[in-house]
C-alpha cells in the first residue's frame, strides 16, 4: 500500500515542465499515482496522460479556488491557457495570477498549489484515513453535494434531502447516513426518528448509536466503483416528544464539496433574527451570528444560503430566534 508522502511527492513531481503535457509523462507518474488512477504499469503514453487528468481535474474540483486555480495551472491543466504559457511552470502561475485576480504572490500560488496536491492526496487514498472504520465517520465515500430543506412549517417537521455521493473504492455497496437531535436528558426515553429513502414507501425508526445520534444503512443499487456517483432522496421525521432547538447545521463527518440548505418556517412563526452559520465550531454554533450574519426571511417565512467546500469538524447552516 502507498502512503500520503510517496503520493505527494510523485504529485508535486508532475508539475515539473510541461506538466501533464511533458513528452515523458510515462517518467513522472510513479507507482503511487497510477495505482490512485487506475492505470496500470504499462499502459499507452496518451492513454496514461488520459487519465491521470481526468482523475486530477476530478479532484481539484473540490477544492477552494485559489487551491483549484493554483493546482490546475502548475500541471497544466487549466482551460484557455495558450500553448506558449504551458512550457513552463513559472510561465503558468504568472499566466494564472494575470487571468484570476487572486492578488496572491507566486510563492503564495505555490504554497496553495502544495496544500492542494495534499488534499488530493488524501481523497485518493482514502484507506490510509485512520477513521475510515469507525462507526461515525467511517465509510469510503463522499459528499459532492447535499440540498437540504428544512420544513419548519408542518406538523411533525420534517427534513428533507437530496444527497449526490461518490465511491472513494471501488465496490462500496451501502453507506450510512445520521441525524442528530439534541438530547433531553429529563426524558425517560428517547425520542424516535424516522427515515423514508425515496418518495414511496414506508418510513423505518432509525438506530440510536449514541444519545441524540441516530443512524441508518442504506444499501445501494448497485455497487459503485471508485469516482462513481448515485444520488438518492431521503425524508427524516422526529417524533412529537423531540427537543428541537433553534438552529439546524450540519457538521460533516467525511468531506462534502457543495451544501445548499434551505429553512422554511411557518408564516405565523418567522423568527425575528436568522443568523447564517459559515463554519464554525460545533460547540459555538448555538449562540454565534452577528449583525452581518443575518439572513431575513421572504414574506412567506422562507431562508435559503449555500456552502462550498465544507471542512470535517466545522458546522454550517443556521440559527435563529424568535425573542
Amino acid at each position: 500500500m502507498f502512503t500520503r508522502s510517496e503520493l505527494v511527492k510523485e504529485l508535486k513531481g508532475l508539475k515539473r515542465g510541461r506538466g501533464v503535457l511533458s513528452d515523458d509523462i510515462d517518467r513522472l507518474v510513479g507507482p503511487a499515482l497510477r495505482h490512485v488512477c487506475g492505470t496500470g504499469p504499462v499502459v499507452p503514453t496518451e492513454l496514461l496522460r488520459e487519465q491521470v487528468s481526468r482523475v486530477l481535474r476530478r479532484e481539484a474540483a473540490h477544492l477552494p479556488n485559489d487551491q483549484r486555480y493554483a493546482v490546475l495551472a502548475a500541471l497544466a491543466l487549466m482551460p484557455n491557457m495558450p500553448p506558449d504559457e504551458q512550457r513552463f511552470l513559472g510561465r503558468r502561475m504568472k499566466w494564472m495570477l494575470q487571468h484570476h485576480r487572486t492578488g496572491y504572490s507566486e510563492r503564495t500560488a505555490a504554497r496553495s498549489c502544495d496544500a492542494g496536491l495534499i488534499r488530493i492526496a488524501d481523497r485518493l487514498l482514502p484507506e490510509n484515513d485512520p477513521g475510515r472504520n469507525n462507526r461515525f465517520t467511517g465509510g469510503a465515500w463522499h459528499t459532492v453535494r447535499l440540498i437540504s430543506s428544512v420544513r419548519l412549517d408542518r406538523d411533525p417537521p420534517e427534513l428533507h434531502e437530496r444527497r449526490l455521493i461518490a465511491a472513494d473504492k471501488d465496490g462500496l455497496d451501502k453507506i450510512t447516513t445520521s441525524f442528530t437531535v439534541p438530547q433531553n436528558t429529563a426524558e425517560a426515553a428517547a425520542p424516535d426518528v424516522r427515515i423514508r429513502i425515496g418518495d414511496t414507501g414506508d418510513f423505518t425508526v432509525m438506530k440510536q448509536a449514541t444519545p441524540g445520534h441516530y443512524q441508518a444503512d442504506i444499501p445501494l443499487p448497485h455497487p459503485l466503483d471508485r469516482g462513481e456517483t448515485w444520488e438518492y432522496d431521503a425524508t427524516f421525521v422526529p417524533s412529537p416528544d423531540a427537543k428541537l432547538l433553534p438552529h439546524y447545521y450540519l457538521s460533516p463527518l467525511r468531506p462534502c464539496g457543495e451544501f445548499l440548505l434551505e429553512v422554511r418556517f411557518r408564516p405565523d412563526r418567522t423568527p425575528r433574527k436568522v443568523w447564517r452559520l459559515d463554519g464554525v465550531p460545533t460547540s459555538a454554533a448555538p449562540k454565534a451570528g452577528s449583525d452581518d450574519d443575518l439572513l431575513p426571511p421572504d414574506p412567506s417565512g422562507r431562508v435559503e444560503t449555500r456552502f462550498e467546500h465544507l471542512a470535517i469538524g466545522l458546522s454550517y447552516g443556521v440559527r435563529w430566534s424568535h425573542a
